[in-house]
């Protein structure tokens, strides 16, 4: 009889804690990974977004865009909107497809959250198909939404139309929700865009605006802008209209970038006067020539190119060394959906000498975000 008892007495405990679980699974997001998920089951403490308001127009601001359709952050993108508190200098606007925000998915979302209340952090959701509206996409835009909506890589592509349309439509800067923010991005004063090559000489910064131009050797910038992080200073820029207007002609729901740098690639050589087989050099991609739009050096937004992404891992360096190789840039570009993000980082002690990138720049720059789990 006692051994009955037990047995049905642990049945009981077995089904609570399955019921437990499974709610767990259903209702946190990130209830795969453990040391992230501080999680409430009470999804009524979710927080109804407001819509972006045109109040924001022409204000310098930086946009970041989560279109996968959560409604809270990955502890990566966290860092990432913590880091542009922290250092960009201009208010920070989450842009999220979903209409509210659960702070509770994860200790990340949590503590960014909370950094509302201090700094000029803003959560907004927009209508989608409203906003596409808006621009020169116009009555197309359905058409396009549903071709973006089929794509395998539609939360890539749909990424690629809103960060055209809202800097379009709005002004400000654009950035990738896995980039960290290094330096104030206010030391940039005309519309910038950054190439996916190295090259040498530094334009367009303030007080070193063009000094150099006429002396600088014509060398190769490689074959093509990046469309990571952008700043256009007013809204309706005469270049993102003829970007849309181009996305509506080129966009391919089965190529990649073909919403992406292609386009504004293909835009910065019409403005510089080049033909489109023609390189990107650092004498044809001047302001003077290219209706004041500057290309500056893949150093500053992108000190690792996308295709080299997996050096921001392996091999580690020190902290001297990682200072001394991110010293001229602005923000890294950790490129989440070229190269996997599966790989977790430790808290620094677990290291030696020698640390990975997100080691090194996450106590620094997105302290709340990075100590906010076990694993990063």
């Amino acid at each position: 009889m006692t051994v009955n008892r037990l047995s049905w007495t642990f049945f009981v405990i077995y089904l609570v804690l399955a019921t437990v679980s499974s709610q767990t699974e259903e209702t946190c997001p990130n209830a795969s990974n453990s040391n992230e998920t501080e999680c409430f089951l009470d999804s009524s403490r979710n927080i109804s977004l407001p819509t972006l308001e045109p109040d924001w127009i022409n204000v310098n601001k930086l946009f970041f865009i989560e279109t996968s359709g959560r409604n809270y952050l990955k502890i990566r993108q966290a860092c990432a909107v913590e880091s542009a508190i922290r250092e960009s200098m201009v208010p920070v606007i989450v842009v999220f497809t979903a209409k509210d925000f659960n702070p509770r998915a994860n200790n990340a979302s949590k503590q960014v959250y909370e950094l509302t209340k201090t700094h000029p952090l803003h959560f907004r959701t927009i209508n989608v198909l409203d906003t596409l509206e808006q621009t020169p996409l116009g009555p197309q835009s359905k058409v396009i939404l549903n071709y973006i909506q089929a794509s395998q890589k539609a939360v890539n592509h749909l990424s690629d139309a809103l960060r055209l349309a809202l800097v379009y439509l709005y002004g400000g800067w654009y950035s990738d929700i896995d980039t960290v923010t290094l330096k104030p991005v206010t030391d940039f004063e005309i519309d910038t865009i950054g190439t996916d090559t190295n090259f040498e000489t530094l334009f367009h910064l303030k007080s070193k605006v063009n000094e150099q131009s006429n002396e600088v050797e014509d060398e190769e910038m490689g074959k093509s802008v990046a469309n990571g992080r952008f700043y256009f200073k007013k809204a309706r820029s005469p270049f993102l209209e003829q970007s849309l207007a181009l996305f509506k002609v080129i966009y391919n729901p089965k190529v990649w970038n073909s919403g992406g740098a292609k386009i504004m690639t293909r835009v910065l050589k019409t403005f510089c006067g080049m033909r489109q087989n023609e390189k990107l050099t650092a004498q044809k991609c001047v302001p003077e020539k290219c209706k004041g739009v500057a290309l500056v050096s893949s150093t500053l937004f992108y000190p690792v190119s996308w295709f080299q992404c997996s050096n921001l891992r392996n091999p580690p360096k020190t902290s001297e060394d990682w200072e001394d190789f991110f010293r001229d840039s602005y923000s890294v570009d950790f490129f989440g959906t070229s190269c996997s993000d599966e790989m977790k980082v430790l808290r620094p002690r677990f290291y030696g000498k020698n640390v990975p990138a997100y080691t090194y720049l996450g106590p620094k720059y997105c302290p709340v975000s990075y100590f906010s789990a076990k694993v990063f």
